[in-house]
């Protein structure tokens, strides 16, 4: 999803093989660990690339066919840490999340005239590989004992988080539930933490 030329050949595949798409789902998301001087800028720019661009580009390439038919649904999944403000050492992640929450409000409200949905489902810890594909913390930084102590908080609750298929199935109900808000906390922490932010 970070490459334009495979975005647009997985989308034809798509539509070769089933004429149409009726539910998009963005779900792909790193993080990288760094406090905000020693975290590079190509690591930040991947993050932002798989979080936020990937995300666009495949919307951009699958809402011409939804707004022709007046009908689809597309699925952002975010983070509770795109609601939360910005923890130190992992400001990336957040502030890319954050943007991706932004632009699901943007196009809910650009794509209702045309009968298109819009959910941005904001998970809390689940057992997923986000953190440990992230890689390593920047060399020799100043703030390593905080960079590090952070690492840490964020690998143990994905350790013990829960069960993906919860989300899994959050957002399959989100698809069939017309009802379903903008934006959806998944997960008893989200919940919690969301609701709590003013």
């Amino acid at each position: 999803m970070t490459d334009a030329g495979s975005v647009a050949q997985a989308v034809s595949a798509v539509l070769e093989a089933d004429a149409r798409i009726d539910v998009l789902v963005n779900n792909a998301g790193i993080a990288r660990m760094g406090a905000v001087e020693t975290l590079g800028i190509d690591d930040a720019r991947s993050v932002f690339e798989t979080n936020l661009f990937g995300p666009l580009r495949l919307i951009q390439a699958v809402l011409p066919g939804m707004r022709e038919r007046a009908e689809g649904v597309v699925v952002n999944v975010s983070s509770m840490g795109g609601r939360l403000p910005g923890s130190p050492a992992n400001w990336a992640y957040s502030a890319s999340k954050h943007a991706l929450g932004s632009l699901s409000d943007s196009l809910a409200e650009e794509v209702r005239p045309f009968g298109i949905r819009v959910v941005c489902v904001e998970p809390g810890f689940f057992r997923t590989d986000v953190v440990r594909k992230g890689g390593r913390l920047p060399k020799g930084s100043p703030y390593r004992d905080l960079e590090k102590q952070v690492a840490a908080w964020y690998s143990a609750g994905v350790a013990t988080g829960g069960d993906p298929a919860v989300v899994g199935a959050a957002i399959v109900a989100a698809v069939e539930d017309p009802a379903t808000p903008l934006h959806l906390p998944v997960g008893a922490d989200a919940v919690s933490a969301i609701s709590g932010v003013s």
